[in-house]
């Protein structure tokens, strides 16, 4: 058994990640959706339709925000897999 509390719920619109050097609380609340960023833009989706589906984001009615949004996450997402998981796997169980 852990001590570790569930991690809250998360729904739209989602705050931008923080780019910071350390591990943070929406990092933990994020990993499905960086998950699903790195999974759909390896297989070649757009970002349009990565911010819309993932993000729940309109790249239509503001294409600028949109952009900005899902490139903070996306560049959150890869952060995550070259110094964040460390970090996730040194986290007390």
């Amino acid at each position: 058994m852990t001590d570790r509390k569930p991690r809250r719920a998360i729904l739209p619109p989602y705050d931008p990640p923080q780019d910071v050097a350390t591990l943070t609380d929406h990092d933990l609340d994020y990993a499905t959706l960086y998950i699903q960023i790195l999974d759909g833009s390896a297989a070649g989706a757009s970002w349009q339709t990565l911010a819309r589906d993932i993000l729940k984001l309109d790249p239509v009615a503001d294409a600028e925000l949109a952009k900005t949004i899902f490139d903070r996450f996306h560049a959150r997402a890869l952060w995550m897999t070259r110094v964040g998981y460390r970090l996730l796997a040194s986290l007390p169980k």
